[in-house]
C-alpha cells in the first residue's frame, strides 16, 4: 500500500507519486474501482466505486489514542462551563469510551459522504426511502453491494482528522469561523458529514475492555450496534451541547442513522 501505510508518508508525497499510488491501488483492488485525480489539498487518494457511482477516498493509516481521554476532557473545559450537570454527562460518556487504548490504523476506503435519500432509494431499488436507516437495513444494504460500514475506530480516526483533533474536525475551535454551519467543517481526508449520526460496523460493547488494537470492526457484542456523530452546531441551545462533538463520544440505541459505505484494503504480502 506504499504511501498509505502512514499519514505522514502521504503528506510528503507529491502529486505524481499520489497519482501513481492511486493507479496502483485500483489495480490491486481489481474490477469495480476507477482512479480519481489526487490533489495536494487532501491527504487521501480519490477513487470511484463503479457499482454505486459513489466517490470514495483511500484514507491512510497510522496510530492514535482511541477513547475519551483526560486531555479531551481538559480541552472541553476550555469551551464549556463545568457545571454539575456537565460533569455528570462527561462521567457517563467516559464510562463507555474507556479504557483509552492505542489503535493501529490500517488504511481503508470510505465514501466521501453519507448516502442521501435519492441515492439510497435508487441503490436499494426503492426499499430504503429515507436518509436514515435502521441497523439491520444498513448491514443488509452494504452486504448487497459487497462493502461494509466503517469501523468505530475508522470513524474516530476521521473525526480526529488523523489524530490531530479532540473535537470532531476541531469543531469547538472552529465554531466562530464556520458560524455554526457543520457542513463547513473541513476534513484533511476530504470526508463530509461526520457531524451526522451514522452507523459503525461494530457491535455494541459497553466499554473498551478487550477492544482490539487494530482498526477493523469489533464483533461479538450486542447486535444493536454503535453509532458516531449526531450533533448539530447550528442548533446549539447551550454551550454544553458542544460536548456531543467530542471525537471520542460514542452512542447506542439510535433507531435510525445515516449510512456511509466503506471497505478494507487487502494487505499484500
Amino acid at each position: 500500500m506504499g504511501i498509505l501505510h502512514e499519514l505522514q508518508r502521504l503528506q510528503l508525497a507529491g502529486i505524481e507519486e499520489r497519482r501513481r499510488a492511486t493507479e496502483a491501488l485500483v489495480e490491486q483492488l481489481g474490477d469495480g474501482w476507477h482512479p480519481g485525480e489526487p490533489t495536494l489539498q487532501e491527504d487521501s487518494l480519490p477513487l470511484v466505486h463503479q457499482a454505486t457511482g459513489l466517490a470514495f477516498v483511500a484514507v491512510p493509516g497510522g496510530e492514535f489514542e482511541m477513547g475519551l481521554s483526560d486531555e479531551d476532557i481538559e480541552e472541553a473545559s476550555e469551551h464549556v462551563d463545568w457545571t454539575t450537570s456537565v460533569a455528570r454527562w462527561i462521567e457517563k460518556a467516559a464510562a463507555s469510551a474507556r479504557p483509552v487504548h492505542r489503535v493501529e490504523m490500517r488504511p481503508f476506503l470510505c465514501a466521501r459522504a453519507l448516502l442521501d435519500r435519492d441515492q439510497l432509494n435508487t441503490l436499494s431499488r426503492g426499499r430504503l426511502t429515507g436518509e436514515s436507516v435502521e441497523r439491520s437495513d444498513a448491514l443488509a444494504f452494504v452486504r448487497a453491494v459487497s462493502l461494509r460500514l466503517p469501523s468505530e475506530a475508522e470513524l474516530e480516526w476521521l473525526a480526529r482528522d488523523g489524530g490531530a483533533c479532540r473535537f470532531t474536525l476541531d469543531a469547538a475551535r472552529q465554531l466562530d469561523a464556520i458560524r455554526g454551519d457543520d457542513r463547513l467543517l473541513r476534513s484533511r481526508f476530504g470526508v463530509r458529514d461526520l457531524h451526522r449520526a451514522q452507523w459503525a460496523e461494530d457491535d455494541w460493547h459497553p466499554t473498551y475492555d478487550g477492544a482490539p488494537d487494530a482498526s477493523l470492526p469489533w464483533a461479538d457484542g450486542e447486535p444493536a450496534g454503535v453509532y458516531r456523530g449526531g450533533f448539530h452546531l447550528i442548533a446549539l441551545q447551550s454551550p454544553e451541547e458542544l460536548l456531543h462533538a467530542l471525537a471520542g463520544v460514542r452512542g447506542q440505541l439510535y433507531r435510525a442513522c445515516g449510512l456511509r459505505l466503506a471497505s478494507s484494503i487487502p494487505i499484500q504480502g
